[in-house]
């Protein structure tokens, strides 16, 4: 979600994220899928013109790539294996995300 948030000079932007859990997610709860940080594993935007070659560089040098989703509206939505476990308004998780260390404080 951190990703869809404005700041760094951009506007905040929505995507439609559909996970599954085949490969190496099979073992994986909803909340590992969701939230997992596991080492080597990362999420990068491209722009459609970009994306043949970036699964292109990922392949030679054998690196696992998953297409993931698309950027549009203003709404995240995650799927996973096709039931919907997201979907909100980008501002309505980023202003719960800027205000939860002020609320945890008490401030």
């Amino acid at each position: 979600a951190e990703m869809c948030f404005s700041g760094h000079n951009k506007a905040a932007f929505g995507m439609n994220v559909a996970i599954s859990r085949e490969g190496g997610l099979a073992g994986l709860s909803r909340a590992g899928l969701l939230f997992g940080e596991s080492a080597s594993r990362m999420l990068v935007t491209v722009t459609p013109d970009n994306l043949a070659a970036v699964r292109d560089l990922a392949n030679t040098h054998n690196v696992p790539f998953a297409e993931l989703g698309t950027i549009e509206g203003d709404r995240l939505r995650v799927t996973v294996d096709g039931e919907t476990l997201v979907d909100e308004p980008v501002a309505t998780l980023e202003s719960g995300w800027r205000g939860a260390l002020a609320k945890q404080a008490g401030m």
